[in-house]
């Protein structure tokens, strides 16, 4: 892939910083709502999986 910097690619050339800045974005949207209720986000997967696993409806 052609790049601005002469051949050596750059952060926006890369798939890989997209997908981690996206990440970061959506965690931190997350972020005020999972604190309201004293979770991280990984907790709040956890959670998830737990509410799924055992049929009870949020």
């Amino acid at each position: 892939m052609a790049s601005k910097t002469g051949g050596f690619p750059t952060l926006d050339d890369k798939l890989c910083f997209a997908l981690y800045s996206s990440s970061l974005a959506m965690l931190q949207t997350y972020k005020p709502a999972m604190a309201a209720v004293g979770l991280t986000y990984p907790q709040y997967l956890v959670m998830l999986v737990l509410w799924e696993g055992d049929g009870v409806s949020t």
